[in-house]
C-alpha cells in the first residue's frame, strides 16, 4: 500500500514533458508543423528599439493559413496589407505598390515578406515546408538549453533556448506542452528587442474563404 502511494505520488510530480530534452522538444515540434493536415495563427511582432524614454516600439500584426499541399496565405501590416498568397503552382504578392504581383515561388515571396513582417514571414512557413522554403529554420537552431517551463497566456509551455549558428545573439522559444506549437519568440539585441508572440491551430478545418487571395481593390 505504501509503495503504492510513493509511486503514484512520483508519477503525479513527473508530468509527461518533464523528462524531455530541449533537442527532443525541438524535434517534436518541426514534425508536428511538418507533417500537419492544416495550421492557422494569428500574431503580432512586437520591435522595440532605444534605451529609457528614447525608445520606438512597432507593432506588426501578421496571420498564416495554410493547407496541405499548397494553399497558403500570409497577410501581414499595420498600416496596409502585405499579403503572399499561393494555390499549387500560381503564387502572388500584394503591396500598396506597385499592386498585384506574380511570383515564380513561394520561396521568393516569402523572401521578400520577411523583413516586413519582423521574420514572421518566414519562421512558420519554413517549419510548415522545410523542403521548399530555405533560410535559417528553428529546427536547426544550436546550442539548445531547456529553460524552467513557463506560462503564455494562461498556456503551459516548455521553454527553450538556442540561436542559429552563423548568429551569435540567442533566441528564447516557448512551445505549448500540449502541442508543441511555438507561441512565443524572443530575441534580445543591445539596444533592441524582438517579441513575437502567436495564437496557433493545427489539424482545424479552415474555410476556402480564409485561403481567398482577397487582395485590396481601388489602390
Amino acid at each position: 500500500m505504501l509503495a503504492s502511494v510513493v509511486f503514484i505520488g512520483i508519477a503525479a510530480e513527473n508530468k509527461p514533458g518533464d523528462s524531455l530534452t530541449a533537442q527532443q522538444i525541438l524535434d517534436k515540434a518541426a514534425t508536428t508543423y511538418a507533417t500537419c493536415k492544416s495550421y492557422r495563427d494569428s500574431g503580432v511582432v512586437t520591435e522595440d528599439i532605444g534605451i529609457g524614454s528614447k525608445r520606438i516600439v512597432t507593432p506588426i500584426p501578421f496571420r498564416t493559413t495554410f493547407i496541405r499541399p499548397d494553399q497558403f496565405r500570409f497577410e501581414c501590416g499595420s498600416l496596409g496589407p502585405y499579403i503572399i498568397w499561393a494555390k499549387g503552382s500560381e503564387v502572388l504578392k500584394w503591396e500598396i505598390k506597385p499592386g498585384v504581383q506574380k511570383l515564380t515561388s513561394l520561396e521568393i515571396g516569402i523572401a521578400g515578406a520577411t523583413g516586413v513582417s519582423g521574420g514572421s514571414a518566414h519562421t512558420i512557413p519554413a517549419l510548415l515546408l522545410p523542403d521548399q522554403i530555405g533560410g535559417n529554420k528553428l529546427s536547426a537552431m544550436t546550442d539548445l538549453m531547456r529553460l524552467p517551463d513557463e506560462t503564455v497566456d494562461g498556456t503551459s509551455c516548455f521553454k527553450l533556448k538556442g540561436k542559429f549558428s552563423d548568429f551569435k545573439q540567442p533566441r528564447t522559444l516557448w512551445f505549448e506542452k500540449a502541442t508543441f506549437l511555438l507561441r512565443r519568440i524572443v530575441e534580445q539585441l543591445d539596444l533592441a528587442k524582438q517579441t513575437t508572440d502567436y495564437r496557433p491551430e493545427v489539424d482545424k478545418d479552415i474555410s476556402a474563404k480564409e485561403l481567398e487571395f482577397n487582395a485590396p481593390k481601388n489602390q
